[in-house]
């Protein structure tokens, strides 16, 4: 099943659609899509309201949640350790051929799900690389609501 199923914009252009999926009872699947135009400000809010539902979700209805973020998508990499995530190893050809991802998680009872930065955002274009934020294509896995 879906939860938060979710769309951000700017003005009438669409910059973020993400959620989460249910993967089994008690173990969620985050994932996003980002406009390749999201500027740093843009991530800044992206990021609070990843982190407000992270935070609500692993403190009631699943005891892990996990994410997907390709490889050599370094914003993704750096916005999925910044929301407490721990990073699992690197899959192979997932979840397009050619492609790997690295799977990060967040446990409900490992430290992270109390991880919170709140207002900080001075460095935030330092902690996501300069320049355009490459739009990561697809969901986990391919799986329809």
């Amino acid at each position: 099943s879906w939860r938060f199923p979710g769309t951000a914009t700017r003005g009438d252009r669409v910059i973020c659609i993400g959620g989460l999926t249910e993967v089994i009872p008690g173990v969620g699947e985050a994932w996003s899509v980002i406009d390749i135009g999201v500027g740093p400000a843009e991530m800044i809010r992206l990021y609070r309201a990843f982190d407000r539902i992270l935070h609500a979700e692993i403190s009631t209805a699943y005891h892990r949640i996990q994410a997907y973020v390709l490889s050599d998508f370094e914003p993704g990499i750096r916005m999925a350790r910044m929301l407490g995530m721990k990073s699992e190893g690197l899959v192979r050809a997932y979840p397009f051929e050619g492609k790997s991802s690295v799977l990060f998680s967040r446990i409900r009872n490992d430290g992270n799900s109390v991880h919170r930065i709140g207002n900080r955002i001075g460095g935030w274009g330092d902690r996501l690389g300069s320049g355009p934020v490459p739009v990561q294509q697809g969901n986990a896995g391919g799986r329809k609501p």
